[in-house]
């Protein structure tokens, strides 16, 4: 009997190592339909201590943001996202989330950068906004192509 609990239980442990292993490979980059990477090449910068809305990214007629990563940093208490706004002044209600909620204390943020698209996508002429919800110190940099 305890050969099969110890078969059994190194079996669990490979099957977890593996399940470990899996979920820390890095996020793949997205290919064009031509099959090239789409290289991001601009940058937009925010820095801010407005509990507001604010626009980031203006939208060009007719094209797309691909979104490659983005950097978020707070010096205090607040929730933080991006998201994806239908008017220049990124007013009235997002259209949708393009991060999550970040809710970060103060000295703390994100970073989650590569220099190639991985699947954040903000469709034709919609604009990248940023949402924070108190009057704290916040800066963001996201990295971006618009094709």
């Amino acid at each position: 009997m305890n050969r099969q609990v110890f078969k059994w239980a190194l079996s669990a442990a490979l099957v977890m190592s593996v399940g470990l292993l899996w979920s820390a490979l890095p996020i793949q980059p997205v290919r064009s339909q031509t099959g090239q990477l789409i290289q991001c090449n601009a940058a937009a910068l925010y820095g801010s201590s407005a509990s507001a809305t604010t626009l980031m990214i203006t939208a060009k007629p007719n094209t797309s943001i691909y979104i490659c990563g983005y950097t978020l940093f707070s010096a205090g208490t607040v929730a933080v996202q991006l998201v994806r706004g239908a008017t220049s002044v990124c007013g009235g209600s997002p259209s949708g989330p393009v991060t999550p909620t970040y809710e970060f204390v103060a000295q703390t943020g994100i970073a989650d950068s590569s220099s190639v698209f991985r699947g954040i996508f903000v469709s034709s002429d919609q604009n990248v906004c940023i949402v924070t919800n108190a009057a704290v110190s916040v800066q963001a940099m996201v990295f971006y192509i618009q094709r």
